[in-house]
C-alpha cells in the first residue's frame, strides 16, 4: 500500500476555536488516529486551531480553508471544494472522512460534477440533517447518491441509526454506531456528593452553546418553579457562547426572575471547563426539539459523566444512548418540567443516589472511546475498491 493510501484527510466546517459536536467528533477522531501513528489531517474553516488537548502525539496537521467561514453557505461550499479539487491527487489516494453536514454538502456536489477524490470514503451523520436532507427532493437524492458509494456510514446512535434507516434502509450493511467520550485530559477524580460547591447551594451546570436546541431557557423556567425551600439551595451556571442573540437576551431576562443565582461563563478553555465540573455538584442540559433540529447524542452528557456528575436530561433524539435512565442520569419526558423538578429535587435531597448515578457515569463512559472508534472506523486492511470493511457491519462500539 503507498503512503498516500494509509492517509486519513477529514473534511469539516466546523473546528477549534468553534464549539460544537460535530466540531469535537473531527477533532477527538483525528487525535485518537494520530496516536495510532496514521498520518491524519484535518481541512477545516479559515479561522480553525488546534485544539489544546492536540499535543505531543495526539497532534496532528491542520489545514484552515481560506474563505470558508464555517456555514453550509454556497460560498463556504464552493471555496472548500475548489481546495479539494487542487488537491484532487493527495485526496484521491487517501482515506476521505466527512464529518459534519456542511462539508459533506460540498460533497454531494463534488460528486454530482463527477468528482470522486477518495480512496474509501466515511460519512458521518449528526442528527438533524438526516431529516432536513429527507424532506428535500434534491438533498435527498444527493445524499442517497454519496451514501450508496460511501465505504461505512458512521452515526452517533441508536436514534440516529434508527432515522437513517427508516429513510435508506439499504446501508444496514454499512452502517457503524459508535460514540467517544470527549478527552479533556485531567478529570475530577473524587467528588464529595455531599458538600455544596457554593454558599450552602448546589450547582447545577449547563455546558452547551446558548441556543434554543440546548434548551437553557427550559432549564431556567424549570428551576424557577421550583419550590422555595429547593430553590434557595441551588444556583445555576451556564457555560457556553451565545450563537442567537435573541435566543440569548431572552435566557439573561429569564435568569433575572428565576429566584435562585445565575451566573454565565461564556465560552471557555479546557481548563476553565475542567474547572467548572469541579465546582459543580450536578449536571443538567435540557435539550428540546426545534423544527427539525434534535439532539443527536449530546456529547456533554458523556463529558459530565466522565466527571462523576449525575445528569439530568429530557427524553428526545439520541440523549437515552447518552443518559442511561436510573443509571446515570434521569429523564423527564421533553414539556414535563413538573417531572424534571420532581427528579431536580430527588438529586437535591439524594447524596447517594447522586454518588451512585456519578459512580456509574464513570463506568459508562470508560466503555466508550474514540480511540476503538477510531480503531474500526478507518479498518480498511484488505479492501481494495467498495466491498464492506469488516468494521462497518453494523457494529456499535
Amino acid at each position: 500500500m503507498s503512503e498516500t493510501a494509509k492517509m486519513l484527510r477529514m473534511v469539516t466546517h466546523e473546528h477549534s476555536p468553534r464549539k460544537g459536536g460535530a466540531g469535537m467528533v473531527a477533532e477527538q477522531l483525528a487525535m485518537a488516529v494520530a496516536r495510532q501513528g496514521r498520518n491524519v489531517s484535518v481541512w477545516a474553516q479559515e479561522n480553525a486551531i488546534l485544539p489544546d488537548e492536540a499535543v505531543g502525539e495526539s497532534k496532528y496537521s491542520l489545514f484552515a480553508v481560506p474563505g470558508v467561514k464555517g456555514s453550509r453557505n454556497p460560498s463556504c461550499l464552493f471555496k472548500m471544494a475548489r481546495v479539494i479539487v487542487a488537491e484532487r491527487e493527495g485526496f484521491s489516494g487517501a482515506t476521505v472522512h466527512v464529518v459534519e453536514p456542511a462539508a459533506m454538502e460540498v460533497f454531494f456536489y463534488l460528486q454530482l460534477l463527477g468528482i470522486r477524490p477518495w480512496r474509501h470514503l466515511v460519512l458521518t451523520l449528526h442528527g438533524s440533517e438526516i431529516r432536513r436532507w429527507r424532506s428535500n427532493p434534491v438533498t435527498g437524492q444527493l445524499f442517497r447518491r454519496l451514501a450508496k458509494v460511501a465505504d461505512c456510514v458512521h452515526v452517533l446512535s441508536g436514534y440516529n441509526a434508527r432515522e437513517i434507516l427508516s429513510w435508506i434502509p439499504e446501508l444496514a450493511p454499512k452502517l457503524m454506531i459508535g460514540f467517544g467520550v470527549p478527552n479533556t485530559g485531567s478529570v475530577v477524580l473524587n467528588r464529595d456528593y455531599g458538600r455544596c460547591s457554593m454558599a450552602g447551594r448546589k450547582v447545577l451546570l449547563c455546558v452547551g452553546r446558548i441556543h434554543p436546541r440546548k434548551g437553557q431557557l427550559y432549564l431556567i423556567e424549570c428551576v424557577e418553579g421550583l419550590p422555595e425551600s429547593y430553590k434557595n439551595r441551588v444556583q445555576l451556571r451556564f457555560v457556553g457562547q451565545v450563537v442567537k442573540d435573541d435566543y440569548g437576551v431572552k435566557v439573561s431576562q429569564a435568569a433575572e426572575r428565576c429566584g435562585c443565582p445565575v451566573v454565565f461563563s461564556g465560552g471557555v478553555s479546557s481548563d476553565e471547563l475542567l474547572r467548572a465540573y469541579c465546582e459543580a455538584d450536578l449536571f443538567a442540559m435540557t435539550s428540546v426539539p426545534v423544527g427539525d433540529s434534535v439532539e443527536g447524542l449530546g456529547l456533554v452528557y458523556l463529558e459530565a459523566s466522565r466527571n462523576g456528575l449525575p445528569v439530568l436530561a429530557n427524553r428526545t433524539g439520541g440523549v437515552g444512548d447518552a443518559v442511561l435512565e436510573g443509571e446515570t442520569g434521569l429523564l423527564s419526558e421533553v414539556g414535563d418540567q413538573d417531572g424534571f423538578r420532581r427528579n431536580l429535587m430527588r438529586l437535591i435531597d439524594d447524596e447517594e443516589l447522586c454518588a451512585r448515578l456519578g459512580d456509574a457515569g464513570r463506568r459508562h463512559v470508560d466503555l466508550h472511546t474514540w480511540d476503538k472508534v477510531a480503531a474500526r472506523l478507518y479498518d480498511f486492511s484488505g479492501v481494495e475498491s467498495h466491498p464492506l470493511p469488516s468494521a462497518c457491519q453494523k457494529k456499535r462500539i
